[in-house]
């Protein structure tokens, strides 16, 4: 027989590694951060552990009524990326709360918020990419857009609301 492995010590939130106990102090211990970590500034853990639960948030097999208030308050977050990423995610839980199949629908049906997702990372650009010409145009599109002008002063280009209001979704009605 063989022994099962076991981890020593605890997992830190912010930096994404394993420490051992001494790592940790006592208040450190129950928000899971370790001590070179809590010498960084509040508010760069804060965004870290948003965008860690957001992240989340987009992985789960279906976003709940629950989540979407949770994302409601996250898209008023006076932190930027961390706005972004909420707002991308709500449009997201609107149009398409389970995840089976989620990319491709919304490859299809919602280009623009696909493209939103590429934009805010949550999707590898070549990742779906699979040949076409069209693609590989809408492809050079985006890298040509990006290199020419400053995300901060053209981030409401790709964040257009047309896909959502072309539906008629208002805010407290739900697909599902």
């Amino acid at each position: 027989m063989s022994k099962k492995s076991k981890r020593n010590g605890w997992f830190c939130r912010v930096c994404w590694n394993w420490r051992p106990n001494e790592s940790f102090s006592g208040k450190g211990r129950q928000l899971h951060t370790c001590q070179q970590c809590k010498k960084r500034p509040k508010d760069e853990i804060k965004e870290i552990i948003k965008i860690d639960e957001l992240n989340g948030y987009f992985e789960q097999s279906n976003i709940s009524k629950k989540n979407l208030k949770r994302l409601k308050e996250l898209s008023v977050s006076e932190i930027p990326g961390v706005k972004k990423l909420a707002d991308v995610i709500l449009k997201v839980a609107k149009v398409r709360p389970s995840r089976k199949k989620r990319i491709v629908y919304l490859k299809k049906n919602y280009p623009k918020i696909w493209l939103n997702l590429m934009e805010v990372g949550l999707i590898p650009f070549e990742e779906f990419f699979d040949g076409d010409d069209e693609q590989e145009d809408i492809l050079t599109k985006i890298q040509d857009f990006e290199s020419l002008c400053e995300y901060e002063e053209f981030a409401d280009y790709f964040f257009l609301d047309d896909e959502i209001e072309k539906n008629d979704l208002e805010d407290d009605e739900y697909p599902f």
